[in-house]
């Protein structure tokens, strides 16, 4: 048992500081987690896998320019809620609104990458740029009451914003 773990250890120790010494070049990643959605004043909470692809270019050995797609599966949101209104004779009515949705975002982004080296195997890096989320919401609200049926289909949002990792 000792026979193999001391080479395999000289081993590793050989690659990791024979890859410290390159710090330049291309790399290539991937990500893959659970994301958790939370929206205030509902209850809602659901789960969905995410995943992502980043690649970068390390210029030295503290600076790096990184670009990464990332996305999250679809979250599967099914709400029913209670809605008091008055109609337009002024009586008070009770509607019933199903809500059923689902939701996923896409997200390119591009960031420079500041990296600290704090000895052979440990290092701290700090991440801000810009981003381009695409929210996908698909699904419809629909109200019911005694009188009426009404149902709305959704809309896709998309916009800018920022990356900040620390």
């Amino acid at each position: 048992m000792k026979k193999t773990i001391i080479p395999a250890l000289i081993f590793s120790t050989t690659c990791s500081t024979s890859a410290i010494a390159n710090t330049e070049g291309f790399y290539l990643g991937g990500e893959f987690g659970n994301t958790n959605l939370e929206i205030a004043r509902l209850t809602i909470d659901d789960r969905a896998t995410s995943y992502g692809l980043y690649t970068g270019y390390q210029f030295n050995d503290w600076f790096a320019l990184e670009g990464k797609m990332s996305k999250t599966g679809n979250y599967h949101l099914n709400e029913e809620l209670l809605l008091e209104y008055s109609d337009n004779s002024g009586n008070q009515r009770i509607a019933t609104v199903y809500s059923q949705w689902d939701i996923s975002t896409t997200t390119y982004s591009l960031t420079p990458k500041l990296t600290l080296q704090l000895n052979d195997v440990l290092s701290l890096y700090s991440k801000l740029g810009v981003n381009y989320t695409k929210l996908s919401m698909d699904g419809t609200v629909s109200l019911f009451d005694e009188t009426y049926f009404m149902s709305h289909p959704s809309d896709k949002t998309e916009g800018w914003g920022y990356t900040q990792t620390t």
